[in-house]
């Protein structure tokens, strides 16, 4: 009798009892989940305020993850959101105020995306936790960790609050990229050098103004007063207005234009008036808060003209036929810039 046929037969039987007890055995038990899980890639988005949004390439761990909370209702998860360096348009750090408070929100955006997704999963919302954000910027997504019997621990945020005090804040973005404008005003201090014909002078006024920004495109008008100690300007007034563009969100470069009005005193009517036209470059020093900065201007007008019709020899007023020349100007200015 051959054996070959009872060999085969006995092999078949012990690789199938082997199968079925790698089955039963070797098999994750029900339940059990993997320790942690990195959503990558939320940074390749169409547009950069609205990295926030969850991937469709995330549904899948999503999804293990519900399945994972379900089957241990005594876990919890901890979303950690994440930034990148992946560079916000200027309304929305202005809205921000300031790109590191914009990327914050960014990474709390992205973890309250994640819960809320969980949620319509059917994760109840004391399983659900927020770390602090990961601000490295290769992180680029979110980063979600099990925590095992945690259903006794007091949640830091749950789901509803953290959608609640987002939703706020991002529709706020949102609305400021609707307007896409904003408004400042600000006061400080000019200094002057006017170069002309008759004589230099060199000056200092007080000067406020306000200012309109609208797709980096921005507005200005101003006006000042000074005291002088010349006799021919003891007392002037000056008022002008520029347009520029705002390449950087501390940066203004544009041109300008200004007329002054200048007297021995306001009854005796103008003794000299001059106007100037030229380019001007603002830079943001300093920022102790959002929407406060102080900033520096310099100017230089090349293009201007100074009239005079009267002045004062020997503490007496002569008129006389207007005199004209051309002007040279160049302005220093440091002033306090308050958004609204």
């Amino acid at each position: 009798m051959d054996s070959k046929p009872a060999l085969r037969a006995a092999r078949w039987c012990v690789a199938w009892a082997a199968l079925a007890w790698w089955g039963v055995c070797g098999a994750s038990p029900p339940g059990e989940c993997q320790p942690a899980w990195q959503l990558a890639g939320a940074a390749e988005v169409a547009s950069a305020d609205e990295s926030a949004t969850v991937p469709k390439a995330w549904s899948d761990a999503l999804t293990q993850v519900a399945e994972c909370l379900a089957a241990q209702p005594e876990a919890c998860v901890e979303i950690e959101g994440q930034t990148d360096d992946t560079p916000f348009p200027p309304h929305v750090v202005a809205a921000m105020g300031g790109p590191q408070a914009a990327q914050l929100l960014r990474a709390h955006g992205r973890a309250v995306s994640v819960a809320a997704h969980l949620r319509q999963l059917g994760v109840a919302p004391g399983q659900l936790r927020e770390a602090p954000p990961n601000t490295k910027a290769e992180a680029r997504g979110v980063a979600l960790r099990l925590i095992e019997a945690c259903a006794d621990r007091a949640p830091s945020e749950v789901t509803s609050v953290l959608s609640q005090t987002f939703n706020i804040e991002y529709e706020a973005v949102r609305a400021q990229r609707a307007s896409d404008s904003l408004w400042w005003a600000d006061a400080g201090l000019a200094f002057d050098w006017l170069v002309s014909e008759p004589g230099s002078l060199l000056d200092g006024q007080l000067r406020v103004g306000i200012g309109w920004l609208t797709h980096k495109v921005y507005a200005r008008v101003f006006g000042g007063v000074l005291v002088g100690d010349s006799e021919n300007h003891r007392v002037a007034g000056e008022y002008g207005g520029a347009v520029g563009y705002r390449p950087l969100q501390w940066l203004d470069v544009g041109a300008f234009g200004s007329h002054r009005v200048a007297s021995r005193a306001v009854s005796d009517g103008w003794f000299e008036q001059a106007w100037t036209v030229g380019l001007e470059s603002a830079q943001r020093l300093w920022q102790p808060q959002a929407g406060t900065g102080l900033w520096i201007t310099e100017s230089v007008a090349p293009l201007g003209q100074r009239w005079r019709r009267a002045e004062v020899v020997d503490d007496h007023v002569e008129a006389f036929p207007t005199r004209t020349w051309g002007l040279l100007r160049f302005s220093l200015t440091l002033s306090v810039r308050q958004r609204f």
